[in-house]
């Protein structure tokens, strides 16, 4: 948009054509010629949705990383054999 004298070429157009009664008549007429869209697709809403989800996780893990480290320095965090061996076992299968 192109400016000239302060004022958008369009709001000069309906001042010098004389269909001006008053600051309203610009108004609505301006407001009339300057609508914004915005259209967000379904891939960008679906990346949104993905984001936040993957945020929470993220949140969910650094509070288990964090209870962890507290166990080693307070000495009672405790390995479980069991365990290490069947997640070991569920990746190979």
């Amino acid at each position: 948009m192109k400016v000239n004298n302060n004022k958008p070429l369009y709001v000069q157009d309906i001042v010098s054509k004389g269909n001006v009664n008053s600051k309203q008549t610009i108004r609505e007429q301006t407001k009339e010629r300057s609508t914004d869209k915005v259209n967000i697709s379904e891939k960008a809403k679906e990346l949104a949705a993905l984001k936040d989800e993957a945020m929470k996780l993220t949140e969910i893990r650094e509070k288990k990383v964090q209870a962890i480290s507290d166990d080693i320095k307070a000495g009672t965090y405790k390995i479980n054999p069991q365990k290490i061996a069947g997640k070991m076992i569920d990746e190979i299968i």
